[in-house]
């Protein structure tokens, strides 16, 4: 589709064209990378943490990557039906190549747009959907992924015991905040309002997923009781790791973990090893993506029709 010279410039094409900037992003991640990763062994030992990553049982590991795949399946759903308030209605397929695409420019990436700006740069020149549309439906499917992640933890606060709040006073919170975050969206959003508790309800299958491949994480190390610690710090540490503080998230949920497991009782050391191998399955689950670049398939880039709303 050619493009109009009149069309809005894109917030993330104004990063064209300043190497310096991309490179002192990369860098600076880097170096957050570094940080975290280095705080993390100046409080877990290093050799405790290697043992367990070779003791690890492998038939748990390749359950983790598949059940952590299937929660990828689920997200695309997800994202087809924010899309589709955008306008953008697409294939399931035709969408989860674009979702695996995206995920291996988080990785190759780093330091400049990502995965979330390769998304919408691609579906901005193959349907001519406004930039401002196809961020606002990333934006909020992503708040809606955040939203699950606290129902999640109000749900496993009532087992977890927390030393600043208690659970009726966390689930109180929530549901004031799920009103608020409500009306907000339809006051501000109304045209991305549709279907909203059938995303959510998605967004918490996402994240029901998501803690059913760290659970066989654990099962890999036989820990078959007491895993809803862990569980609520990993849930925890995504939170902090939306913040994109490093390289492809690397470090920012060892940190989180192990410095909450003075609070929640856990191993620092077992809590590194389900953040390192949680990172390096969602990096194995988009090797796929490098298969779709590498062939430079024209299936990969999104052929859905916009739709003005």
């Amino acid at each position: 589709m050619s493009r109009d010279p009149g069309r809005e410039t894109s917030p993330i094409d104004s990063g064209k064209g300043k190497p310096l900037t991309r490179y002192g992003k990369l860098l600076l991640k880097a170096a957050v990378t570094a940080l975290l990763i280095w705080l993390v062994f100046r409080k877990v030992d290093f050799r405790e943490t290697a043992s367990i990553f070779r003791e690890s049982r492998p038939v748990w590991l390749f359950a983790a990557l598949a059940v952590y795949f299937c929660s990828l399946l689920l997200s695309n759903i997800r994202s087809l039906a924010f899309l589709k308030d955008a306008g953008i209605r697409m294939g399931y397929w035709e969408g989860f190549r674009l979702y695996l695409l995206g995920g291996v420019y988080n990785i190759v990436l780093p330091g400049g747009i990502g995965g979330d700006g390769y998304k919408i740069l691609a579906l901005n020149r193959s349907t001519g959907t406004p930039y401002r549309k196809i961020f606002t439906a990333f934006l909020l499917e992503r708040v809606s992924g955040l939203w699950a992640i606290g129902f999640w933890l109000v749900a496993m606060g009532f087992f977890v015991p927390l030393p600043f709040i208690g659970p009726w006073q966390f689930a109180t919170a929530f549901l004031a905040g799920t009103v608020a975050y409500r009306i907000v969206l339809h006051r501000f959003f109304s045209d991305n309002a549709s279907d909203f508790v059938m995303k959510h309800l998605l967004s918490i299958g996402v994240q029901a997923l998501v803690m059913g491949g760290v659970s066989c994480l654990l099962l890999s190390q036989g820990v078959w009781k007491g895993q809803l610690p862990y569980l609520f710090s990993f849930q925890s540490s995504t939170i902090l790791s939306v913040l994109n503080l490093g390289l492809s998230g690397l470090g920012v949920r060892e940190f989180a973990m192990s410095y909450a497991s003075d609070v929640l009782k856990t191993s620092a050391s077992l809590s590194v090893f389900v953040a390192s191998s949680f990172w390096l399955l969602s990096l194995v689950a988009v090797l796929p993506g490098l298969y779709i670049l590498y062939r430079g398939d024209s299936r990969s880039k999104p052929a859905g029709d916009s739709t003005s709303k």
